[in-house]
């Protein structure tokens, strides 16, 4: 993933580059690779938790 973020951040055109703060661009791919990492975690654990639980039932 964070080599994908880099090479869409290597074909952005100069003058996006001219306008954006480095800091401003470091913390936002850091935060949002962080965010997405986070939730894949867990529901990777909800996944594996899953085939776990037993069957709830319909409350009706």
């Amino acid at each position: 993933m964070r080599d994908r973020l880099y090479d869409h951040l290597q074909h952005l055109p100069c003058p996006y580059h001219d306008k954006a703060e480095t800091g401003d661009l470091v913390q936002r791919c850091t935060s949002d690779v962080e965010t997405v990492r986070g939730f894949l975690s867990v529901q990777i654990v909800e996944k594996g938790e899953h085939p776990l639980r037993p069957p709830q039932r319909d409350r009706r």
